[in-house]
């Protein structure tokens, strides 16, 4: 996705949905001091690794790293969708070997409360896709 279209938003809210659920226990956290986080998630023994940034794929192939480390059975980052973080994603996919999915949050241009409720779907959708790879109920 471009820049600046609410990508961080949207994986943090994942997160926070994450979170809430009675049946998730969060592993790992750690605060990447730039505004973005990493997470581990386990849920019926599968493990869901969140990274909140994509934009700098030298960061990406760190905390991609961490994941394989985890031996997490989802990877759900934010990342641009041209330039050198699309290698990153696909050579961390292999050495993992995950497949790729390239989903995409709701873009508007209107007010706050709009944008919020499209990033909350957004989450919603990327949970769903989650349940249904991993054939589990959050």
């Amino acid at each position: 996705a471009r820049a600046e279209s609410g990508k961080t938003a949207v994986l943090s809210e994942l997160a926070d949905k994450l979170k809430s659920s009675k049946n998730i226990n969060q592993l790992d956290f750690k605060d990447l001091n730039n505004g973005d986080v990493w997470y581990v998630f386990e849920c019926k023994g599968k493990k869901i690794c969140i990274i909140t940034s994509g934009d700098n794929s030298k960061d990406m192939e760190e905390w991609f790293g961490w994941a394989l480390d985890y031996k997490s059975d989802v990877v759900v980052c934010a990342s641009r969708s041209k330039g050198e973080t699309i290698g990153c994603v696909n050579e961390y996919a292999e050495k993992g070997d995950y497949y790729v999915v390239w989903l995409s949050n709701y873009y508007c241009n209107s007010d706050e409360s709009i944008i919020d409720m499209l990033n909350d779907c957004t989450a919603e959708s990327i949970l769903n896709v989650i349940e249904k790879l991993l054939n589990i109920k959050f």
